[in-house]
């Protein structure tokens, strides 16, 4: 427990974890369902390395509201709290007797893997660097939204696609509430508003140059070939790992092309 803990920052997370279904589950697996992506923990049989999961909710809620636009002294400040945050759900989610009995048993068979993240100012184990998938991303006069991304490529919605992809859109909770079902401080309902997250399967869509590029009033030598110009919402589709080559490969493509040329700009690029 640290000195920033108080019970009632997680709240809402246990109004979260009583809405889900731990029947059937291991020890290891009560903890993978509890706690989320958070490194790797180490269990009494051995080392699980976990996926995102209900705990990231604090984190991307919190970088999106301040991160991309505070300056660097304020973001170190939002990572620090994003970290203790964590740390005090750990120790929440072990000792809160409103906790289920079952998960906080759980949780006293797990710690923290004593091979990774050996510097952390946070004890050993515990990671100290953020999820930061909404963090800035450039504006350009062509930012890409939902709603390009929606258009199957095919329909040549644009002109200058640079790679086809698709996944879906996993947005993140926006603004929850934990109201209280009984007197006791044990049984919290949870209440989501803003919820922005489409589970269908996305189309086929056009990654285009434009969005790769800055405006040449303002940058003429740079191409962007990640924190490209999306909505927040855009980037949740257009985040993996293979719009990443992709993006890499076509900005690396068109600096080519205007020193070959001798252009001016990036953006004196034809895209034919």
């Amino acid at each position: 427990k640290l000195d920033s803990y108080d019970r009632r920052n997680h709240l809402v997370y246990l109004a979260i974890l009583l809405t889900e279904d731990f029947t059937g589950l291991t020890n290891s697996n009560i903890v993978r369902k509890a706690i989320g992506s958070q490194g790797t923990v180490r269990s009494l049989d051995g080392e699980l390395l976990f996926n995102t999961n209900n705990a990231l909710f604090a984190q991307t809620s919190r970088l999106a509201k301040d991160y991309p636009t505070a300056n660097w002294k304020r973001r170190r400040q939002i990572e620090k709290e994003i970290i203790e945050h964590y740390v005090n759900l750990c120790y929440f989610l072990a000792t809160d007797t409103a906790v289920p009995a079952f998960i906080r048993t759980a949780m006293a068979d797990f710690g923290h893997s004593p091979r990774e993240w050996i510097d952390s100012p946070y004890g050993v184990g515990i990671q100290f660097k953020v999820y930061d998938r909404q963090t800035i991303r450039m504006v350009n006069d062509n930012v890409v939204s939902f709603y390009d991304f929606s258009q199957h490529f095919s329909t040549g919605h644009f002109n200058d696609p640079i790679g086809i992809f698709a996944y879906f859109f996993d947005g993140k909770k926006r603004l929850c509430f934990a109201a209280p079902a009984t007197p006791d401080d044990k049984n919290w309902t949870l209440i989501e508003e803003s919820r922005i997250t489409v589970n269908e399967d996305s189309p086929l869509y056009a990654i285009p140059m434009r969005m790769l590029l800055p405006r040449k009033t303002e940058c003429s030598n740079l191409v962007v070939a990640w924190c490209s110009a999306q909505t927040e919402l855009a980037f949740h589709s257009c985040r993996m790992e293979a719009t990443g080559g992709i993006q890499g490969e076509a900005a690396a493509a068109v600096c080519v092309a205007k020193i070959k040329n001798k252009l001016g700009a990036v953006q004196d690029v034809a895209y034919t």
